[in-house]
């Protein structure tokens, strides 16, 4: 007994040096102004933005528990996204801000959003144009005067450089006796100053949508010829919608993805995502206030794969 507790006190004062400092982001004990803000292009490749630009202004609330979160009345779904990881990562709850001037310039524009409801600022008209590599600045004027800015310059267009025909024959091959698959490689032209990518698909003969997270341009798809996730009967063809984002260094670092450490995007510092304070992980300037200003580029194509049994 006498040795195994020399041993483990030994153990414990020569690894002090080994733990990192580490900023748990429930640590959130007061309230923080947050502004949150996507744009993307009006189009791109095979990508048409459908939503009017968007901004969301007011406080993030410490809460006690960490329940499940929805947004109601915003149209951009990855604005949607972040306003949930971020209200359940932090265990928060937002308050409205109904009073504030949202403007943003750029391009030689300059348009006021309106207030819409529950903290959302919309540019109802459509006038803002948003195009590639333009940069865009973000003012926002609350009632008490505390003005709060960012900028964000939009990533040139994304392109899926497969060149699928409309229809793509494939071998696909009985994966463990219970799935008929292929395995494609898709990828896209690189981005200098995208943080990682985005591949959603949505296929056919398959009732939900597989979203993968990519530090690369390129990924493996496997396409599944069975009829769906309950009925293995085989399938001859399979459509899938493939959608690729690129989304900027801002919004990465802020929305943190799970699952994924640090990248050269953002130093070379030896921490993952989660040891960064929201602080740090914020780009809106002014004081006490926390929150992203970034954007995102997509390309979309449908793909009917054939299977050609053998």
């Amino acid at each position: 007994m006498k040795y195994y507790l020399t041993f483990t006190l030994l153990t414990v004062i020569s690894c002090q040096s080994c733990y990192k400092e580490y900023y748990p982001d429930s640590r959130i004990q007061e309230k923080k102004d947050i502004v949150l803000g996507l744009l993307a292009p009006d189009s791109s490749n095979g990508f048409v933005r459908e939503n009017a630009i968007e901004v969301f202004v007011g406080q993030l609330v410490p809460a006690d528990i960490h329940n499940i979160y929805y947004v109601w009345g915003m149209q951009d779904s990855l604005l949607k996204e972040l306003m949930i990881n971020t209200r359940q990562f932090y265990i928060a709850y937002y308050e409205y801000d109904p009073d504030a001037t949202v403007t943003i310039e750029g391009e030689g524009q300059s348009v006021q959003l309106t207030y819409i409801d529950r903290g959302i600022y919309r540019d109802v008209n459509r006038e803002l144009r948003i195009v590639p590599l333009g940069m865009y600045t973000l003012k926002v004027q609350k009632k008490n005067s505390r003005v709060f800015t960012a900028q964000t310059q939009i990533l040139q267009p994304i392109q899926i450089i497969n060149e699928f025909a409309d229809t793509t024959i494939v071998k696909p091959y009985k994966e463990a006796g219970l799935f008929y698959a292929d395995t494609i490689l898709i990828g896209t032209n690189k981005i200098e100053k995208a943080i990682y990518y985005i591949m959603e698909r949505a296929s056919n003969n398959f009732s939900f949508t597989v979203s993968a997270y990519s530090f690369q341009n390129e990924q493996y798809d496997a396409v599944i010829f069975v009829k769906d996730e309950f009925d293995t009967t085989r399938a001859d063809f399979v459509t899938v919608n493939y959608e690729y984002r690129a989304i900027d260094s801002a919004y990465g670092l802020f929305h943190q993805p799970h699952g994924h450490g640090m990248t050269s995007e953002f130093g070379d510092w030896d921490i993952t995502l989660y040891d960064i304070p929201i602080e740090k992980r914020s780009n809106i300037k002014g004081k006490d206030v926390v929150g992203v200003f970034g954007n995102y580029t997509a390309d979309r194509k449908k793909v009917v794969y054939k299977a050609k049994w053998e």
